[in-house]
Formats: structure tokens, sequence, C-alpha cells
């Protein structure tokens, strides 16, 4: 009868171990998930923004050189005219030429002098409403091995420098960036594959905690029509590497196994005869039964000897020889005497 229960109480337990384990590391990975979502949020808002504040800083530097041109007073294309647009180029950080346009000709820049013949520039690839033309990677301007991209208002045109996004031609691991209007009608910048048709269809970004595969942000200058849409590929825990994976379901697994065998051994404390008895003494948990002494030569009962009786917290009968030796090893007979005759 004790084996099966020793064997019940032990298969009891390893039942518990294996579930709670099991059900601990699954919390282990959706911690970490919840922590890894946060980080990959804050790394790619971070990136997100550096795009967008590059494309912000090039936007205004071509606006504020080609207000700067338009101020001059010299005539278009003239000597004068062309040692102002050098000097301006020279100094500029995102430029790499300036130039004046004409009935959709290129007909003079900084860099090229006088064009002859000046140089036809197809349809632009978008028009602002306030008028500026803009071309998005140019082929063949001046030189077929060019590809620019141009910007153009009142006559102006400036030309971007091929390094002014050069640190995000190489996105880091897993990352990818897109720069372009806030209708998502025109790209200005592409870092990286982004599937621009399918963010288009959902409208949607992935930003919840439990994103899995892919995160994606999208944001806009706040006076400016620019906007960044930025993307992480392989986000989430199960995209991380085994070794951590296993790492997480190890560490969480083991938390479980040692809360149960903590709680077991608790419970084995608790629930122990000394401890009941304790809890019992306490709270004057104790029975009297009254066995009657009878004088045989009178034939009479001339007393009665109080026996104390005992019912452990589940209900059973405990031997009076048992917890009354195991109260006066515990040093509480004198109470468990007090309690016996002051009922």
């Amino acid at each position: 009868m004790v084996a099966m229960l020793t064997l019940t109480t032990n298969t009891g337990l390893w039942f518990r171990l294996v579930l709670i384990s099991f059900a601990s590391a699954l919390l282990a990975l959706f911690i970490g998930q919840g922590i890894l979502a946060r980080l990959e949020q804050t790394q790619l808002q971070h990136y997100s923004q550096e795009v967008l504040n590059q494309g912000i800083a090039v936007a205004n530097e071509g606006r504020e050189t080609i207000d700067r041109v338009l101020m001059l007073n010299n005539a278009p294309c003239s000597s004068a005219d062309l040692k102002e647009l050098r000097l301006i180029s020279f100094y500029s950080v995102y430029l790499r030429d300036i130039g004046r346009i004409k009935d959709n000709y290129l007909i003079c820049s900084a860099g090229w002098g006088i064009l002859n013949p000046p140089i036809y520039l197809l349809p632009p690839n978008l028009t602002t409403p306030e008028g500026v033309q803009l071309w998005t990677a140019m082929k063949d301007v001046v030189d077929p091995r060019i590809t620019a991209d141009i910007a153009s208002l009142n006559g102006v045109v400036t030309i971007t420098a091929a390094a002014a996004f050069r640190r995000f031609v190489q996105p880091p691991a897993e990352h990818s960036a897109m720069l372009l209007t806030r209708n998502l009608d025109h790209v200005y910048q592409t870092f990286g594959n982004i599937d621009l048709p399918a963010f288009k269809q959902t409208q949607q970004q992935h930003n919840a905690w439990l994103s899995m595969g892919k995160r994606q942000t999208f944001f806009c200058a706040p006076n400016r029509n620019i906007c960044v849409l930025a993307q992480l590929d392989s986000a989430g825990v199960l995209y991380q590497p085994w070794y951590v994976i296993a790492s997480l379901f190890f560490v969480g697994a083991l938390i479980g196994v040692s809360f149960t065998l903590s709680y077991q051994l608790y419970d084995d404390r608790h629930h122990a005869l000394p401890s009941q008895l304790k809890r019992a003494i306490k709270h004057q948990q104790f029975q009297v039964h009254y066995q009657p002494l009878i004088s045989l030569p009178k034939r009479a009962i001339i007393g009665v000897e109080a026996l104390a009786r005992w019912k452990n917290e589940r209900g059973d009968n405990v031997s009076p020889e048992f917890f009354i030796s195991a109260a006066e090893k515990m040093g509480y007979s004198d109470k468990l005497t007090r309690i016996i005759t002051r009922q």
C-alpha cells in the first residue's frame, strides 16, 4: 500500500515537473520575444530616422541652393554666372553639380560649362505642387556612364552627388529602407529590398510584439513630402540562431523545474505531521474523549480519564502515541496538556 502511494506521488511529481517545465520554457520564449521585439523596434526606428534625416538634409540643401541661384543677377550661363555656380557647387555637401535648363534642355552647368549641344531632359518623374521637378536615377546626364538624381525649379537644376547616401547603400544586416512621397507614388531612394506593392496593399506596419519574420515602420517629415519606409527581415525570436532559442528554452525549463521542486519541498514540509501538529496546537484543534474509571468492588464509576484525540488536516485519526510523543520532542507537551485540561 505504501509502495503504491509512493509510486503515485512520484508519478504526479514527474508529471508536474514535465508540464511546468514545458510551460516555463514557452513563457521564457514569450518573454524573450517581448524583449527582442522592443530592441528590434528601437533599432529599426533609429535606422529609419537616420535615413529620413539624410533625405531631409539633401532635399534642404538642394532647395536652398536653388533659391540662392535664383537670387543671382547674372545672365544665365554667362561667365559670371558659371563662376558663381562653381563657387556654390564647391561649398555644397550633397550636390555634385548646379546648372541651368531652358525648354527641358540642360544648357550649362558648373561642372561642364556651356553644353553644346544642350542635353534634352525626359519628362520628370514627379512635379510637386510647388513646381519642383524631380528626376530619379536619370541616365545619360552629359556622359552615358552617369546616372543621377536631378531637381529643378524656375530654370535652375541641381544634381545630387552620388556620395550623398553612400553610408546607406549597404544597410545593416537584415535592414532595408526607402525614401518616398507621402502617398507612396514616388520613390526617391531605395536601400536594400522592400516589397513596396505589398505595403501599398495593406498600408499596415508590422510592429506588433509578436511579429515574426518582418518588422516595418513608416513615418514622414513634418513639413516635407518625404517619408521613410524601413523594414527588418528575420525579426522575432524564432529567427534567432538555434543556440539562442535553445538557451531560452533551457533557462525557462530550468526555472520551471526549480520552482516545482521548491514548491514540492515546501508542500511536503507544510503537510508533514510535525507541521500539522504545530498548527493544531496553535489553534487548539483537539478533541477530548472520556473513558470511565470503574471501581469493581463498588461496581460504580468513580471518575473518568480524559484522552486526547486528533485528526490531521486530511481528516485522518492520528494515534495519540505518535502525536503526544511528537509534541514532547517539539517541546509542546505543556501546551497540549493545558489545552486538554481546559477542555
